[in-house]
């Protein structure tokens, strides 16, 4: 029994050793990594998950500022391992997930484009890279994010492929974690149904109708569970709603974009005003608008929740609706021309331990040459609308409408940056690094297999 088990494990690792030496290469840079920082990383916002589990755990009380999923799972390291050892547990745990994601990300790229070649590159882009890797050693969210992210777009290939009830069903379960891992996600299942229904336009006539009810009816469900959350949130805190953080975010949209002086409330303004001629240049970001935070505590608008600060951002934003959409838009398309791969705290503290290893600069620099490839995301968005306007019929075939489904996901989080956030977009485009990997990945492949023999090599039979 032992050696039949033995003999498949052999199998399965010979089977797939590219991906296992590709894994076993992630492995030994996150050792490397970690040897070349001081210890698991933290900035200002991983106070408020750790105090957030704890006080979960003590109180069973609600954080008002972070959503529960990622506090779930601080809790739970602190449980097993002791809360003295919870960086170091959670640490392990997110390296862990984060090997994950890179064989689900192999495992898209397969299902979704049938390309041996194409989901190696994207795995091993996905292993190699400092700008995914180095969120595993931080305590924040964008680890188990990213996870989540790679898994909805691989359990919506595994639906469209299949149109099995079972991936409909795990792929609303992931929505439903996303929303409550952080509120970015909030429209996301919106997205996930949208593009089902087109899928379902496309083909007339299947079963597909049915499951487009049990999609609508899960989303129902979700956003109810949303209704129920918060509800609790206003029995705890009196503040109805997730995140009270999305009030700030949006009051720093309105400042980024200069439009304050369009609100009504003239204590704000006048506040806005006295406050950029009198703070410190650190709290002014890129010289140009105030950094919300300093500005809401230095002058006591954080009160009743944020209250007047939320009310007052969504007055401009309701009455002034075009001028903020055309900003926003624009920030878009600026944030598609710059790449996305950044990792601006991970480099600050490799320089700050001033111990770096030289195998993880050189493979970092090396890095550099596939993540400047980030411009092949527009050209896929090109190729999307070109085939849209003058092929819709090749686009809404099988490999084609799974090409637009995963665009569609990173688009979706340079919109909801854009629109809902002024800044830190790093941290927010983070969770689709993969699914860029796995573009970039394809359209590398598409010129490789233009040699025959490497296009037999790596084909799926």
């Amino acid at each position: 029994m032992k050696d039949t088990m033995l003999n498949k494990i052999r199998k399965l690792l010979f089977e797939n050793l590219p991906l296992v030496l590709i894994l076993l290469a992630g492995i030994l840079l996150r050792i490397l990594f970690w040897l070349s920082i001081r210890g698991p990383i933290q900035i200002s916002d991983s106070e408020t998950y750790i105090g957030g589990a704890k006080n979960l755990l003590l109180h069973l009380c609600l954080d008002e500022y972070r959503p529960p999923v990622y506090l779930l799972q601080l809790l739970i390291c602190g449980i097993l391992f002791t809360w003295n050892h919870l960086e170091f547990s959670a640490v392990i745990l997110q390296n862990i997930l984060g090997l994950v994601t890179v064989v689900y990300l192999y495992k898209l790229v397969m299902e979704a484009f049938e390309n041996r070649l194409a989901a190696y590159l994207a795995a091993f882009f996905a292993a190699v890279s400092m700008t995914v890797y180095c969120w595993d050693f931080m305590i924040l969210t964008e680890n188990l994010s990213i996870l989540l992210v790679t898994l909805v777009a691989y359990y919506l290939v595994m639906y469209l492929r299949h149109h099995n009830d079972k991936y409909l069903k795990i792929l609303l379960t992931l929505l439903f974690i996303c929303i409550f891992t952080k509120p970015f996600f909030m429209l996301l299942p919106v997205l996930v149904l949208m593009i089902l229904g087109a899928r379902h336009l496309a083909l007339k006539g299947t079963r597909f109708r049915i499951h487009l009810r049990s999609a609508a009816l899960g989303l129902a469900a979700i956003y109810i569970s949303l209704v129920l959350y918060s509800g609790i949130n206003l029995a705890q805190h009196s503040f109805f709603g997730i995140s009270t953080v999305g009030k700030v975010n949006t009051f720093g949209k309105i400042l980024q974009y200069g439009m304050e002086g369009l609100g009504s409330n003239g204590r704000i303004v006048n506040d806005v005003k006295e406050a950029f001629s009198t703070s410190a240049p650190q709290y002014i970001v890129e010289g140009k608008f105030l950094e919300p935070w300093h500005f809401i505590g230095t002058y006591n608008w954080n009160t009743n929740h944020y209250a007047e600060i939320g009310s007052f951002s969504r007055e401009i934003m309701i009455k002034h609706p075009i001028e903020y959409s055309i900003k926003s838009l624009q920030l878009t398309w600026q944030l598609l021309l710059q790449s996305p791969f950044k990792d601006f705290i991970a480099e600050s503290e490799v320089l700050k331990a001033g111990h770096p290893n030289k195998i993880m600069q050189f493979v970092r620099q090396a890095t550099t040459v596939f993540d400047s490839l980030y411009l092949l995301i527009i050209l896929c968005g090109l190729e999307m609308l070109v085939l849209l306007l003058f092929n819709r019929k090749y686009l809404f075939r099988q490999n084609g409408f799974l090409l637009l489904s995963i665009f569609l996901l990173i688009l979706y989080h340079y919109l909801i940056s854009a629109f809902l956030s002024y800044g830190d977009y790093c941290r927010l485009l983070a969770p689709s690094y993969p699914l860029m990997y796995a573009l970039m990945a394809v359209y590398i492949s598409r010129v490789v297999q233009l040699i025959p023999w490497l296009q037999r090599k790596f084909s799926k039979n």
